[in-house]
């Protein structure tokens, strides 16, 4: 693959993650009150207002708050970097490559959050009865799509190196 198509696809992924997840927070704040639960499709789709000052699933929230505030954008920076390295170490553009730019985009659109207001803004959950995923937002949905994206890519080519016996 050519030269620029490597990062023309990152750049393109991580704008869209980030305009995509931002734009749906902003429509989520105007129409979602603080405490305020709205439920669709017979309770599958939740919609609420979770300003999550933690990581995945308010994880990390019950820290004290001079701690909290430097240790989740430390904490997402260092997984930035890591994910960065494990792109450039990706030989194609295939399903890893495009899983780690989705885990990449996810977690920077959180990361700008986080810098700027010290919390990422949360609406939406599925489930069935007592069984539900957290509070999340579309930059969630982002990482949580990459991570197959990754194990896939990962074994299509650890499968085509065993078949060309490398």
């Amino acid at each position: 693959m050519k030269d620029w198509k490597r990062p023309a696809i990152f750049v393109l992924i991580v704008a869209a993650v980030v305009i995509i997840d931002h734009a749906g927070k902003l429509i989520a704040a105007a129409f979602l009150e603080d405490g305020a639960r709205y439920s669709y499709l017979a309770d599958f789709l939740r919609l609420e207002a979770v300003h999550n000052t933690g990581a995945i699933l308010g994880l990390g929230s019950q820290l004290p708050e001079n701690l909290r505030a430097w240790m989740m954008p430390a904490v997402t920076m260092a997984v930035l970097i890591w994910v960065s390295v494990l792109l450039f170490r990706e030989a194609d553009c295939g399903a890893a490559y495009t899983g780690l730019s989705l885990v990449w985009a996810g977690g920077f659109s959180n990361l700008i959050d986080r810098l700027a207001f010290g919390k990422v803004f949360d609406f939406f959950n599925f489930g069935f009865g007592a069984v539900r995923t957290g509070t999340s937002n579309l930059a969630d949905v982002a990482i949580l799509a990459g991570i197959p994206l990754i194990l896939i890519g990962w074994i299509r080519s650890k499968k085509d190196q065993e078949e060309a016996g490398i």
